[in-house]
């Protein structure tokens, strides 16, 4: 192959139109508080107007594909890209195991149906600790709730390239 022939495509982190959902989980309300802090601090941040984002609130992780679907489709406002927010923590039981499962299946399947990006940020942890470090307000930079915003808007960039190869 020669240098300069391979073409690719890449979104960049800016805002590039677009409705953005998010889909955050009220069980450990208190870490999916800060999250989704840390969401909205990035999309503000790179210019997302206020009445472009709607958020939408589940009791627990089980529920995000199904509201994440609804939302894609324009059943409850409408939405390009999902951004999805949970805190999954193991406990003493299979339960664990089969909400991650099933969470993160049905947020895929939901992504591939309704052929629109869904940005997965549920956070599937062995203790609360590791759950708050990955949620920490006002350092940005360790909440992945901010990393997911990032994440949304360089997809989002990418998903509205008309560019072809």
């Amino acid at each position: 192959m020669h240098e300069g022939v391979i073409k690719s495509l890449e979104g960049k982190i800016k805002y590039s139109g677009g409705r953005i959902g998010i889909v955050v989980s009220k069980f450990n309300s208190d870490i999916t508080g800060n999250l989704l802090e840390g969401t909205l601090f990035g999309l503000k941040k790179y210019g997302v107007p206020e009445d472009m984002v709607k958020v939408v609130k589940v009791p627990g992780a089980f529920e995000i594909p199904l509201a994440t679907q609804k939302l894609l489709r324009g059943e409850i406002g409408g939405s390009d890209i999902v951004i999805t927010l949970g805190v999954i923590v193991k406990g003493e039981t299979a339960h664990y195991e089969y909400v991650c499962k099933e969470c993160a299946d049905g947020i895929m399947q939901v992504q591939l149906t309704e052929n629109k990006p869904v940005i997965f940020e549920v956070l599937m942890v062995e203790n609360v600790e590791l759950a708050e470090a990955r949620a920490v307000v006002p350092d940005w930079h360790k909440n992945k709730g901010y990393v997911a915003a990032l994440n949304a808007l360089e997809m989002l960039d990418l998903y509205n390239n008309k560019t072809t190869l």
